[in-house]
């Protein structure tokens, strides 16, 4: 069970750099304006996949806490 925690946590860490990471992107304006429509499309995704990600991890880690 320690283990399990662990490994969720390490997962939930990772998933939330990238959050952070998509986030700033999306966040800077010239970014936005300047990227292509379907790569500015693709991280928008990423942005929701993480979000669902990182909630599957915050209830497994509760779960299991």
């Amino acid at each position: 069970l320690d283990r399990e925690r662990e490994r969720l946590s390490r997962e939930l860490q990772a998933v939330e750099k990238e959050l952070e990471r998509v986030q700033t992107l999306l966040a800077n304006g010239g970014f936005v304006r300047r990227a292509p429509q379907a790569v500015v499309a693709r991280e928008r995704e990423k942005l929701d996949a993480y979000r669902e990600q990182q909630a599957r991890l915050q209830t497994r880690l509760a779960e299991v806490s």
